[in-house]
């Protein structure tokens, strides 16, 4: 199914950088300018290390704590790349069809997969801004996410998770608009 190929193909691009990614690398800043490269390592690994348990269909309570605390580490590219393998293999043994329980509801596999191919792609983005590695999505992906987030704009800038959309024009490369939506300037530099 769809939802488990674009899950995994947003993996693969994360993985494109942060196999690049440089220990010295890790106070850098990034377009998320709340995070240095460090902190969105370790929120996407935060993420990451839940997609096992949840699409076994497993509550947040059931999990519990489990999660808390440095993922990264002493070493974050190997915290990654074993909750990556771990996160690639539940993706392709679960059925998209069962429920996910997550902390705003139940929800499909599939959406929730969605949602976490969603974050892992655009934060791999972010992560090769940061470390000067290129990221280009797929476009028929990066159309498909646009219309998805596009269609819920009014609910996106209030729930105050991604900074205020940026106009760039319709005619703009649908990369460009898909990270202008979430707030995100592709011409973004570090200072």
């Amino acid at each position: 199914m769809k939802p488990k190929k674009d899950f995994l193909y947003a993996l693969d691009q994360v993985r494109e950088v942060v196999i690049r990614l440089l220990p010295e690398q890790l106070s850098l800043s990034t377009p998320d300018t709340e995070w240095d490269v460090r902190a969105l390592l370790g929120h996407m690994l935060y993420e990451l290390v839940w997609v096992p348990d949840i699409v076994a269909g497993q509550t947040i309570e059931s999990v519990g704590s489990r999660h808390e605390g440095d993922l990264l580490g002493k070493n974050p590219i190997g915290a990654w790349r074993k909750a990556a393998v771990a996160a690639s293999e539940a993706v392709r043994r679960c059925d998209p069809r069962e429920m996910a329980h997550l902390s705003y509801g139940d929800t499909r596999i599939a959406h929730y997969l969605q949602e976490a191919a969603t974050d892992q792609l655009v934060h791999a983005w972010d992560l090769g801004k940061a470390i000067g590695v290129e990221v280009q999505f797929d476009e028929t992906l990066a159309h498909e996410i646009f219309e998805r987030m596009d269609a819920k704009r009014e609910s996106l800038a209030a729930s105050g998770l991604f900074a205020e959309p940026i106009d760039v024009g319709d005619d703009a490369h649908i990369q460009t608009r898909l990270l202008a939506l979430l707030g995100r300037r592709s011409d973004w530099q570090a200072n």
